[in-house]
């Protein structure tokens, strides 16, 4: 089939070592994975290289939502996309400096419009405050006030305008999985969606970034396409893979997991 010939063609010698590139072949033919391997084994860098073939294999922006429970967690995707060559956009600020540049209010105040907005908050403060040195008090202020708080309205109007812009030209979106709830994502659904240390997080909080994947915030039928990834840090959680396997209702269930083996640590594969 088409994805089948998709796949063959993808640069995978340099995405990992086989059981990594085993996880990613796995899960760009799937609707739900679970990636599973011990700590070391580069199952976030399995993640990030898996969001990258999916930009490859499929046109639509934005592509992907790759999510995590800790902003830590949630940065170390981001760190891992950096280098790829993506266009990405960060909810919420990063704690480290290097990454700042992808959060989407950053990006969105560079733009030539919020900038203008910015000005002309400016440019009215100042001129309230002349008119104040003039003489002018109490309700003679009040026509610069209203100035003031109309230009506040029009530059929180440019900025929610330039994020959706800025997100509509992304290949992919990174939060945490509670900042997937953010009204600025309501107009969009995402053909894959991933949650890095997924077994971290309750059940409640990763609905949250599962619905985003869904048309309308629906839960996915079986005949719906989307697919949604889950970087597991243990093999030991039984119980959420069931929560997950009842909530997309996968059609082969025994396709679902794919571990990450220890080959990471060998001579061929050094960290």
């Amino acid at each position: 089939d088409v994805l089948s010939d998709e796949r063959a063609s993808l640069p995978l010698t340099r995405w990992g070592n086989p059981s990594q590139t085993s996880a990613i072949l796995h899960s760009l033919g799937q609707r739900l994975s679970l990636i599973q391997g011990p700590p070391g084994t580069g199952k976030t860098q399995t993640a990030c290289k898996l969001l990258r073939c999916s930009t490859l294999l499929k046109a639509k922006k934005p592509n992907f939502l790759a999510t995590a429970c800790s902003n830590e967690a949630t940065d170390n995707i981001l760190d891992g996309l950096a280098p790829m060559n993506l266009k990405v956009v960060r909810l919420g600020r990063s704690a480290h400096p290097h990454l700042r540049k992808f959060g989407l209010r950053w990006q969105a105040r560079q733009t030539d419009r919020v900038k203008a907005a910015s000005d002309r908050i400016l440019k009215a403060r100042r001129a309230k405050k002349a008119a104040h040195k003039e003489g002018l008090q109490g309700l003679e202020l009040r026509p610069f006030f209203e100035q003031i708080i109309q230009e506040w309205k029009n530059w929180r109007s440019c900025l929610k305008a330039a994020c959706l812009y800025i997100i509509k030209q992304a290949d992919g979106v990174v939060s945490t999985c509670s900042a997937a709830g953010d009204t600025m994502l309501d107009d969009f659904s995402f053909q894959l969606v991933l949650i890095d240390e997924a077994s971290q997080a309750s059940e409640p909080e990763a609905m949250i970034p599962l619905t985003r994947g869904m048309p309308e915030g629906q839960l996915p039928e079986p005949e719906l396409q989307e697919e949604i990834f889950f970087v597991n840090n243990t093999a030991e959680d039984e119980y959420f893979i069931e929560v997950v396997n009842e909530m997309v209702k996968p059609q082969n269930k025994n396709d679902v997991t794919v571990a990450v083996d220890a080959e990471w640590f060998t001579d061929d594969y050094p960290l």
